[in-house]
C-alpha cells in the first residue's frame, strides 16, 4: 500500500498532529483559560503555516521523495531482500 511504502504524506502527518494537540489541549489542559478554543485555533493555524513553511522549503523531510530506503517498511523490505540473496549465495 502506499502508506506503508511511502509514510504518510506531509499534509495528513500535520493534520493529524493538529488535531491530535488541540484535542488534548482542550480536554486536558484549558481549565481555567478564558476564550480556550479561540487561543488554541490561533496556536493551531500558527503550526499549519510554520508545517507549511518547512515543508515548503525543504528544512526537514516528511516523506521519502521516492528514496526506496526512508520509510520503515522499506527498509524492512530491503533488509529481506538482503537475508534472502546472502541465503541464496551460501
Amino acid at each position: 500500500t502506499p502508506i506503508k511504502e511511502n509514510g504518510l504524506a506531509p499534509n495528513m502527518v500535520s493534520a493529524c498532529v493538529a488535531a491530535t494537540s488541540y484535542h488534548l489541549f482542550m480536554n486536558l489542559y484549558s481549565d481555567g483559560i478564558q476564550n480556550a478554543d479561540k487561543k488554541a485555533h490561533v496556536c493551531i493555524a500558527a503550526f499549519f503555516i510554520i508545517f507549511g513553511l518547512v515543508n515548503e522549503f525543504k528544512l526537514l523531510s516528511f516523506t521519502n521523495n521516492n528514496d526506496s530506503t526512508s520509510s520503515p517498511a522499506a527498509v524492512v523490505k530491503e533488509e529481506g531482500k538482503k537475508k534472502e540473496e546472502s541465503k541464496k549465495t551460501k
